[in-house]
């Protein structure tokens, strides 16, 4: 049985819609894709680092996927100015995932942290990263969580990565057919920031 954890910051004034219907998509598509899951909720109130250190030594106990739709620094994963994932001082605690951060610039430190940690690999931003508004909210978050569910139908980290930017490639090409170049070129600037690290042969099979 696949093991999730999943944070999302749901109390954001600007963003916390967006963050739970990303996190409402995936569970959907898990649910539908995995005959059984374990998954495993943090909303805003749970993402401390106190919570973190008590419920991630449940999940790490074997291979375990976590997904992170918060704000993010180089370092660190943050809800409402509070980090609760941070290089150097919980990152080992995820020494059996694969780190899933849909969160701006954790691909810059944290990232590289988590793998040295033993996480198997990681697949986030390295810069700020927009979110489309309506009416391309859903087309926003079908690019985040891409990869992830590629990787989930059986795609290697590696390829899942590399098939996320050919689908940002179309729906880039999409919204400059409808004349959105300011959404187009926002798109851009978050495909180029996509980084992965870690183990680039690993499959959804040993989870």
């Amino acid at each position: 049985m696949a093991s999730f954890g999943i944070s999302f910051d749901d109390s954001h004034v600007r963003l916390g819609t967006y963050f739970r219907k990303s996190k409402d998509d995936i569970i959907t598509f898990i649910n539908d894709k995995c005959n059984t899951a374990n998954i495993s909720e943090l909303n805003a109130s749970l993402c401390t680092i106190a919570n973190i250190d008590r419920t991630m030594p449940l999940l790490n106990q074997s291979n375990f996927v976590f997904i992170a739709y918060s704000h993010g620094k180089d370092d660190a994963l943050e809800v409402d100015g509070e980090l609760y994932i941070q290089a150097g001082v919980n990152s080992y605690l995820f020494s059996n995932s694969f780190f899933y951060s849909m969160a701006c610039n954790t691909g810059n430190i944290l990232g590289g942290d988590l793998i040295v940690n033993r996480s198997h690999g990681f697949i986030g931003y390295m810069d700020e990263a927009i979110a489309l508004p309506e009416p391309y909210e859903k087309l926003s978050i079908d690019c985040d969580n891409y990869a992830l569910k590629k990787f989930i139908l059986g795609a290697t980290l590696k390829d899942a990565y590399d098939e996320m930017k050919e689908f940002f490639n179309q729906q880039i090409d999409f919204l400059l057919n409808q004349g959105e170049f300011l959404w187009a070129s926002s798109l851009r600037r978050n495909r180029d920031a996509l980084i992965m690290h870690g183990n680039g042969a690993l499959t959804f099979e040993e989870f």
